[in-house]
């Protein structure tokens, strides 16, 4: 599974595009448990599109949806790259779920480097992918972006932020059927460490609809 160093999003070549006003959208605890409340209401569901989630961290230890906005549009990424952030409940409400612009559009998200992460060193300890460039090219063009705040080089997230996590990825594979093997953390992905060494990565696999 996948992560960001620092605070986001790598990207290729990207120019800034014009600023989009960013959709505040947060679902309250019983919506987050409904399986329908995935379904965005501001544009038609592209369901041909999802294929995959990727999880992330934001990199600092608080923050929102905005804060981590801003960072991007430094990056020339505009509106917010990820679809969902959930907050760590310093700058959004513990387990929050923050719905972006790039879901209720049914947007691509920009979550994710266009380049595939370099094999790695031989005992390095990390994990070698299988992914080329077209591969990754793919995932990046109908990935569902997550966006935990907080730092998970540094801190544990909290319970609630992985319970509401599992809640929303599981929501998503239901109504998506996406598999457990399309859902990646994204140190997976990108020579990253996010979302952290203490994302809690087995207690996360072991909730994922198979």
């Amino acid at each position: 599974m996948t992560a960001v160093g620092g605070v986001l999003v790598l990207l290729d070549g990207s120019s800034p595009r014009p600023v989009l006003a960013s959709t505040t959208t947060a679902l309250s605890t019983a919506e987050r448990l409904r399986p329908d409340s995935v379904v965005p209401s501001a544009a038609p569901f592209d369901r041909e599109r999802w294929t995959s989630i990727v999880v992330h961290h934001s990199g600092l230890p608080a923050g929102n949806a905005a804060s981590i906005e801003r960072h991007q549009l430094s990056a020339g990424i505009t509106p917010l790259g990820y679809h969902f952030v959930i907050g760590n409940g310093h700058g959004l409400g513990d387990g929050e779920i923050h719905v972006g612009h790039r879901w209720t559009r049914q947007l691509p998200g920009a979550h994710l480097a266009m380049r595939p992460r370099p094999v790695p060193a031989s005992g390095s300890g990390v994990r070698p992918s299988s992914l080329d460039s077209a591969s990754l090219a793919r995932i990046a063009e109908h990935s569902i972006g997550i966006c935990l705040v907080g730092n998970g080089d540094r801190n544990s997230f909290t319970p609630r932020q992985i319970r509401e996590l599992v809640s929303l990825v599981t929501s998503l594979q239901r109504e998506l059927g996406i598999s457990a093997t399309e859902i990646y953390l994204h140190r997976d992905l990108a020579l990253v460490s996010s979302p952290g060494d203490l994302f809690p990565s087995a207690e996360f696999e072991s909730q994922l609809l198979r």
